[in-house]
């Protein structure tokens, strides 16, 4: 079995593909703001950043202080009203 032979067989050498330049850094780049890929994909860094520090804290203020204006959270339905609140609120 060691000496089966095929007809045609051939070496085929692994071609390198060249990735592609992602979506968002070509607009980015279209923009003219940045001059290569590199500061746009550090662009693209800082929004994700800046949009989790945003989530981090719209999520920390809505844990800590509450609904409203206020910070204060009405009182559920049959709870007499104290003030602060209007009546019927």
């Amino acid at each position: 079995m060691p000496d089966l032979q095929f007809e045609g067989e051939q070496e085929y050498a692994p071609q390198y593909h060249q990735p592609e330049t992602p979506v968002l850094v070509r607009w980015i780049l279209a923009t003219g703001f940045v001059r290569n890929a590199r500061q746009a994909q550090y662009v693209l860094l800082a929004a994700a950043v800046l949009a989790g520090l945003l989530a981090l804290f719209f999520f920390v203020s809505a844990a800590a202080g509450g609904i409203g204006p206020s910070g204060k959270t009405p009182p559920p339905p049959g709870v007499p009203v104290t003030q602060g609140f209007p009546p019927g609120s």
